[in-house]
Order: C-alpha cells, then sequence, then structure tokens
C-alpha cells in the first residue's frame, strides 16, 4: 500500500504538489475570451487624474478591443497580424496603423526572453494575481489564466481592473464594422 501511495504521490499532478509551491507561471495573454475594464492615470501623483479604459480580448481572433474614455474611438489590436486599427465611430471610418506591435508587447517579450521576475501575490476582484517584474517595463500581476488586473509603467502610470467579465466575445466587436471605410493618415487629420 505504501509503495503505491509513493507512486500516486511522484507522479500525480500540481495538486498533490507541496502547497507552499509557486503558483505556475502564467501566459503574458488571456486564455479565454474576456473583458475588462480598468481605473488608469498617466502619473504618479496622488492627485492625479483617472480615467476608465475597457479593453476586451477575443481568443478566437487572437485581437485586443481597447475602448479609451472618449466614446466615438476604439482600437483594435490583431497579436497574429502584429496589426493596430484605430477605428472612428462618428466618422464611420478606420485607419490600419502597420505594425501596431501588440497590446501587452513588452510583458510578452520579457516572457518570451525569460527576464520576467516572480514578485509577491495580490488578490483583486476576489481573483488571485501574481506580480511579475519586468526589466524595464514596470510591473504586471496576472492571475493563472494570463488575464492582466494590474500593470504599473516604469514612469509611474498604472491600471487597475475594477470589473471583470469572462464571458464569450463577440466576434463583430474586434472588426471594423460593416459599411466603414479605410482612410489614409492624411484623410483623418484632413479638417472635417
Amino acid at each position: 500500500m505504501r509503495a503505491l501511495l509513493a507512486l500516486l504521490l511522484c507522479a500525480a499532478p500540481a495538486w498533490a504538489q507541496p502547497r507552499n509551491a509557486p503558483p505556475p507561471r502564467p501566459e503574458p495573454v488571456p486564455l479565454m475570451d474576456v473583458s475588462i475594464t480598468y481605473r488608469a492615470t498617466l502619473e504618479d501623483r496622488a492627485d492625479a487624474p483617472t480615467g476608465e479604459t475597457r479593453i476586451a480580448y477575443h481568443v478566437a481572433s487572437a485581437t485586443w478591443r481597447i475602448q479609451p474614455a472618449q466614446p466615438d474611438i476604439h482600437f483594435l489590436v490583431d497579436r497574429r497580424a502584429n496589426r493596430a486599427v484605430m477605428v472612428m465611430d462618428r466618422r464611420r471610418a478606420f485607419l490600419v496603423m502597420t505594425e501596431g506591435g501588440t497590446l501587452m508587447q513588452d510583458i510578452e517579450a520579457a516572457f518570451a526572453a525569460g527576464t520576467a521576475e516572480r514578485g509577491g501575490q495580490l488578490r483583486i476582484l476576489n481573483t488571485p494575481c501574481t506580480v511579475w517584474r519586468l526589466r524595464d517595463a514596470g510591473s504586471v500581476c496576472l492571475s493563472v489564466r494570463g488575464v492582466m488586473l494590474r500593470r504599473e509603467s516604469p514612469g509611474g502610470g498604472w491600471m487597475e481592473a475594477i470589473q471583470l467579465d469572462l464571458s464569450s466575445q463577440e466576434g463583430e466587436r474586434f472588426r471594423p464594422a460593416q459599411g466603414f471605410r479605410a482612410i489614409t493618415i492624411e484623410q483623418m487629420l484632413a479638417p472635417q
């Protein structure tokens, strides 16, 4: 019986590992569809103005949707195509920005290079996350499912999740709406 128990413990998955073992290293992007509302500031002062930004991720298309405080603009960042698109709802137009990178390009690069250093644990919106210190890129707190719950930039700005929605995201929200036209930077900057 003891031999069987020893064999099970040696071959067991993570649930049989010691309780004080560090949490697994998460992916630096969500493993499922998610929509997160963040409170954020660009400055490191107690009286710095804050605003809300909504960021959603669609796993099937590997695309981020970033909705800043301005209601008539949002950004789509396609991780596979390494491209960003600025969508202007009032103008029913969009601008493709080549080599747009990814929303979390510096975070992904730090994890790929092995330079992300594990810090402490936090609990944000009742969700545990691990703080990762990123060389020259501040820190990030990621859940085990890759959801960013807090980010601090080296310049002092920060963003923290204040609402988390793990429901499926509609794929149509992650591309310009039908009938929107592509414009150039010159057309975008031209007076209306």
